[in-house]
């Protein structure tokens, strides 16, 4: 299978949980919340008829959007015009979860294929509200990292970054 992979995962999004730690004598350790080990294991169950049966090597690109269902209150329309009042659309997801922490989620889920997060250079994730009608969903595109307008004007405009701050 080739790069890139592209994918549409039919579940919730959910956000990774905070691990706690759990003591145990003299030692300590850190326990993922079953409700995320679960999630994660249903995203890695969705991922893996797009996925290739060996690791994906090299520098990655990660896309992912994050759809979850439309609230009741964001569902009204108007009955003398028929429109919506918030549109048919997505809109734009501005409550919690974190995109990051769905973003930690999903590069957990797909650690099979992943192995190491490190090798992910750029990340690219949004959250929004499901269309009229849609379902909650994950859509995921991986590809290999390279030079391209996206990973050198990310890159540029840290350098530009970091030769403005006064050191």
């Amino acid at each position: 299978m080739t790069l890139p992979i592209r994918m549409v995962l039919p579940i919730e999004p959910k956000a990774k949980g905070r691990g706690r730690i759990i003591k145990r004598g003299k030692f300590a350790s850190i326990k993922t919340p079953d409700e995320t080990v679960v999630y994660e294991t249903s995203l890695a169950q969705l991922a893996q008829q797009y996925m290739p049966p060996e690791p994906i090597e090299g520098l990655l690109a990660v896309s992912a959007l994050f759809v979850f269902a439309r609230p009741k209150y964001m569902q009204f329309r108007y009955k003398r015009t028929g429109e919506y009042k918030y549109g048919k659309g997505l809109l734009p997801h501005g409550a919690k979860p974190d995109v990051d922490n769905c973003v930690k989620a999903l590069l957990d889920a797909l650690k099979r294929w992943i192995p190491q997060d490190e090798r992910v250079v750029e990340v690219t994730a949004c959250k929004a509200y499901a269309e009229i009608g849609g379902m909650s969903r994950v859509v995921v595109r991986v590809d290999e990292w390279n030079w391209g307008s996206a990973g050198l004007r990310a890159f540029e405009s840290g350098l530009k970054l970091a030769d403005e701050v006064p050191w």
